[in-house]
């Protein structure tokens, strides 16, 4: 239940939902309207009608809709995937193709427990190319242009394929050129590169966005993990940034885990950028045929009271969609963090 002492966030209350489409949008839109929900993130491609007809049911409902924007690679960018080592590369083709329950437990882009799973299976554009952030500026200006109700974008998968860096010849000259100028041991120095640029490629992005469309709202998804330092959005210029705080898959993280995420994303948010409001995420699955990719509604409710207790309110989920399937996933919700008095609708 609710616990009336615990500590007031300092600052709104916004909660965003990433949302795979409904065959009736109005769901989506009632569903986040009864649970106080702000913002509902749209993967939804190239659907500009069902973005478009999903934005207006929202505007009544005083619901932001964003854009899901991700960098994931696709056969026809070949030439601009991120390059790993060849034992990383045999890795990623291991899990890939294993089909045994847990796959020896892959964490899919979350904090990896062993060293046999620390990459992610899928392929990612290196965003060290002039290409692709020429690529990823067109593209926003096409969504903006067609989808002129949309209250923000959502960046989500940008990272490292590897969780660390990538080896393209193109970032392995970029990164030799960045030592000659930073004296420091290389392992140090590749680490604190590979952060800068990831830093800098959001926040050039973002700002991209709001000069194509001043006031646009711009929130992410910290992912997937970056292993040197893997709550470092408080240095992303963004609205809203989501950080994971209690991922999906067993083994659960400790609930000291995530009160101390928490307090690091909800009270660090702003160090950097004024506007950035930190938004503790939670990932839960209960429906997947693999034991392992489920997560128990009690310790749903063990998640969202340690994030209380922590002193938020807000929050973030994948995927929304659960609180359809499961509608007392969204009592729950109500019971532990409370509705705010009333949604921003941006």
């Amino acid at each position: 239940m609710l616990d009336a002492s615990a500590p007031k966030e300092a600052g709104k209350i916004w909660r965003g939902g990433w949302a795979n489409k409904e065959k009736d949008p109005q769901v989506l839109v009632d569903t986040a309207r009864k649970l106080g929900f702000s913002a509902l993130i749209i993967n939804a491609g190239d659907d500009f009608a069902y973005l478009n007809d999903l934005c207006e049911r929202a505007r009544q409902a005083n619901i932001g809709i964003y854009h899901s924007f991700l960098i994931t690679g696709t056969p026809k960018d070949k030439d601009w995937w991120q390059v790993v080592s060849p034992a990383e590369a045999e890795k990623a083709r291991r899990i890939k193709e294993d089909k045994t329950p847990g796959k020896n437990g892959y964490q899919q882009g979350g904090e990896p427990i062993n060293n046999q799973t620390d990459i992610h299976e899928t392929e990612f554009l290196c965003f060290h190319r002039p290409e692709v952030v020429e690529a990823c500026r067109k593209k926003l200006e096409e969504v903006l242009q067609k989808c002129p109700g949309l209250a923000g974008i959502a960046f989500d998968f940008f990272g490292y394929k590897n969780y660390r860096s990538c080896q393209c010849p193109v970032s392995e000259k970029m990164f030799e050129e960045y030592l000659k100028q930073n004296q420091m041991p290389r392992a140090k120095a590749l680490e604190q590169f590979s952060l800068e640029t990831l830093v800098d490629f959001n926040n050039r992005l973002a700002d991209h966005c709001r000069k194509l469309k001043p006031g646009i709202k711009i929130a992410t998804h910290v992912y997937p993990t970056f292993l040197p330092e893997p709550v470092y959005g408080n240095r992303l210029d963004v609205d809203y940034c989501m950080q994971t705080v209690a991922w999906f898959f067993k083994p659960f993280w400790d609930l000291a885990k995530v009160e101390s995420y928490t307090r690091k994303v909800v009270q660090d948010d702003k160090r950097y950028f004024a506007r950035a409001q930190g938004i503790p995420f939670v990932g839960i699955y209960m429906d997947r045929p693999d034991p392992e990719m489920n997560k128990p509604a009690e310790r749903f409710r063990d998640e969202l009271r340690t994030i209380r207790k922590a002193g938020s309110q807000s929050f973030g989920i994948y995927p929304f969609n659960i609180f359809i399937n499961h509608p007392e996933l969204g009592d729950i919700l109500i019971e532990e963090l409370g509705l705010p008095e009333a949604t921003a609708g941006s």
